[in-house]
């Protein structure tokens, strides 16, 4: 005599092998796009970083901390800063 309502456990397992191969066939399909690996050329010199302008108004917060920039980072009260 079969059981009418199925073993949820064997549902369960063949539901995440289902999702597994899904999965799997996607992440293969998607890197055979032929992307060319990266490339990071260090024979150049690196650039000095140069001032940049933050806008209008003013750089002093009213305790006297000061918010600079460059290139490459910000600058609080002069020392590298990240906010």
């Amino acid at each position: 005599m079969d059981n009418p309502v199925p073993d949820l456990r064997r549902t369960k397992v063949n539901v995440m092998r289902r999702l597994f191969l899904i999965v799997f066939i996607l992440i293969s399909v998607s890197s055979k796009g032929g992307a060319d690996p990266l490339r990071v050329d260090l024979t150049r010199p690196v650039q000095e970083a140069a001032p940049v302008d933050l806008g209008q108004g003013t750089y002093t917060n009213p305790a006297g901390e000061t918010i600079t920039a460059d290139s490459r980072s910000f600058f609080l009260n002069g020392e590298p800063w990240m906010p």
